[in-house]
């Protein structure tokens, strides 16, 4: 398991933060989620796969991972 943060834009408030959680929450191998700020923490099983799923469902919620 690795720890890992990533930075959004488009984040603005309460319901943003609830789209990317209920998004995450979805995807097998990812717990320990936090996000707050237009950053998200997670950790995740390590499978580059799970942390592409990760990075798709934030664009697919209309969002951009920045870092």
């Amino acid at each position: 398991m690795e720890e890992k943060e990533l930075k959004i834009r488009g984040m603005f408030g309460e319901h943003c933060e609830r789209a990317i959680t209920d998004a995450l929450s979805q995807i097998s191998g990812v717990s320990e989620l936090k996000v707050k700020n237009g950053t998200i923490s997670f950790v995740y099983d390590k499978n580059p796969a799970t942390l592409l799923a990760v990075k798709d469902a934030i664009t697919d919620e209309g969002y951009d991972v920045i870092g």
